[in-house]
């Protein structure tokens, strides 16, 4: 049970309601302790640029010169730093779309609070317009901005003023109010410093792999899709119809029809590698791959278990730590 001492002030601004659960809610009452001490914060909107472009028509092209990648709020936690799809980059600028290194994005529309703080892979890169921008004045302190939003506190007070009864939303304006705990300027120096830190290794990652795939596809003979590989609209032509015949299936080792399972680019891929390959089983030692199957899962209090992670965020650039069992 939750016990705490409400202001008069709040239950007037929340139209007299009494209920607890409109004050003591997760996202209220840890919103409370921030608004309780609001004069040893900073709201967001005097230490950075916050904005949500416009609503617009999306320009789909080709992989060209005069095209940008584009990414929308679901990318926003995914690991990779690239994008399959573009647009014409006149009109991202045009829109104010693009984003620059150090930009911390927030989703704000459905699932609130995810954030991400841009590599130098992704700038200049575009985002849809549900998808926040917080730019931080003179680039001082991004760091630690971005830390404190990623936390239960700032994703408590983002989900606290949001809009919304079926689909929850919240914009600029709302983000705008956040409160960002003004500590010592050791403190947030060292925080600061912690997640530039944190970033460069990322992006060292980053630069790893994209190396290994060169060698890789170098080593293969593989060769990187060109524009012949794509139609007008950017789908890659393969996707468009599919030829299906008995020996493929027979070739293929299964008796599915799924185009997937006779993609006529993997089958290429294999055709072309000119390098000596081997089944994964032959390369993992003393078949050590396994899995658990399935289990109930039983919550437990914070402090009481260990972090359980979920098959979709193997893909996330963030996990967020959660006590369960």
């Amino acid at each position: 049970m939750r016990v705490a001492s409400i202001n008069i002030e709040s239950i007037k601004k929340g139209k007299c309601r009494f209920e607890g659960k409109h004050f003591l809610n997760t996202n209220s009452f840890l919103s409370m302790l921030l608004e309780s001490n609001i004069d040893k914060c900073l709201m967001l909107e005097n230490i950075a640029l916050v904005f949500n472009p416009p609503v617009f028509k999306r320009q789909f092209c080709m992989k060209v010169q005069n095209s940008v990648g584009y990414f929308q709020s679901s990318d926003i936690l995914s690991a990779a730093e690239d994008s399959n799809i573009f647009i014409n980059k006149t009109q991202a600028i045009s829109l104010n779309l693009l984003v620059k290194k150090n930009d911390i994005l927030i989703t704000g529309f459905g699932t609130i609070g995810d954030t991400r703080l841009v590599s130098k892979y992704q700038d200049g890169t575009s985002y849809a317009n549900n998808v926040c921008r917080i730019r931080i004045k003179d680039n001082n302190l991004y760091g630690y901005v971005y830390a404190f939003l990623s936390s239960k506190y700032g994703i408590a007070q983002l989900n606290k003023n949001a809009s919304g009864s079926v689909v929850r939303y919240i914009e600029a304006p709302g983000i705008k109010r956040t409160l960002i705990p003004n500590f010592t300027d050791s403190l947030k120096e060292e925080i600061d410093e912690l997640i530039r830190q944190s970033s460069s290794l990322r992006e060292d990652a980053t630069s790893d792999l994209n190396e290994a795939e060169r060698l890789l596809k170098v080593v293969s003979g593989l060769r990187e899709l060109s524009t012949n590989d794509f139609d007008y609209f950017g789908n890659r032509s393969n996707q468009r119809k599919v030829s299906c015949f008995t020996r493929n299936i027979k070739e293929v080792g299964t008796t599915t029809i799924n185009a997937f399972n006779h993609s006529e680019r993997i089958r290429n891929t294999k055709k072309n590698m000119h390098c000596i390959t081997k089944p994964l089983r032959e390369l993992l030692q003393d078949n050590n791959t396994f899995s658990t199957g399935s289990f109930p899962r039983i919550e437990v209090k914070e402090g009481c278990g260990i972090m359980l992670i979920n098959q979709k965020d193997i893909f996330d650039n963030i996990i967020v730590v959660s006590d369960k069992k």
